[in-house]
């Protein structure tokens, strides 16, 4: 995928050839591979499955059209779980369960392909079309269904966490490391719908010299084209 730059390492594993399933281990994740089906699920410590490939009749693998998504993946949850993340939306919401979020960057609406769950692990999408995720729905109660509109196969990654902040952790040494921004973007920055001339923009700059109040940016929105050359 073009988002993932992590290689990958050696680490310690064990294969147990189990009733009905293949269970691989390493120091710190436990995986589940059915027999009969092929279908992944990771398991936690007390060996039961915590997110797991699901429904595999309604698997598509983008060698057919179809109008729900050419690419399509079930996993089935738990009903205890809340999920979080996808990018930034304008639903108002936190927990996307009982939701479906689509995931195509829009003004104010940016689409990343990535949860995490408050049951302890992640899962990144790796496939940069529009996607709809559907969350614990009416139609499909206790699973995440991935459908994109495009791709030519599944492919994603899961995070065994415990903790946000390993899942995090294994999201950036999978995709690259965040560098911070510049000290100066920490500040205040103001903001509003548009400011219609260069004098207005630099009388507020001005106001918040005068009143002593810290401010790192202004910014200048849009219409500050002429007319007909959106952008320019």
């Amino acid at each position: 995928g073009l988002a993932v730059i992590g290689e990958p390492h050696r680490v310690a594993w064990t294969m147990t050839d189990e009733a009905g399933r293949y269970r691989l281990a390493t120091p710190a994740t436990r995986i589940s591979v059915d027999k009969t089906t092929g279908m992944v699920s990771l398991v936690g410590m007390d060996d039961k499955p915590i997110i797991g490939e699901a429904d595999p009749g309604t698997r598509r693998l983008g060698d057919a059209s179809d109008p729900d998504g050419a690419v399509q993946q079930r996993f089935g949850v738990n009903g205890g779980q809340a999920i979080y993340g996808l990018g930034q939306h304008q639903a108002g919401l936190l927990d996307y369960r009982g939701t479906t979020v689509r995931l195509q960057q829009a003004n104010t609406d940016v689409g990343v392909p990535v949860l995490v769950s408050t049951a302890g692990y992640g899962l990144f999408w790796n496939n940069p079309a529009v996607t709809d995720v559907a969350v614990a729905t009416p139609q499909a109660v206790d699973r995440i269904v991935f459908r994109s509109q495009a791709g030519s196969d599944v492919d994603y990654f899961l995070f065994a966490g415990p903790d946000v902040d390993d899942i995090i952790g294994g999201y950036r040494q999978l995709t690259g490391q965040a560098p911070l921004m510049a000290r100066w973007t920490w500040g205040l920055w103001q903001s509003k719908e548009r400011y219609a001339s260069q004098a207005e923009l630099l009388s507020v700059a001005a106001e918040y010299r005068r009143l002593g109040i810290p401010l790192d940016a202004v910014v200048q929105d849009w219409q500050y084209w002429k007319p007909g050359e959106w952008g320019s």
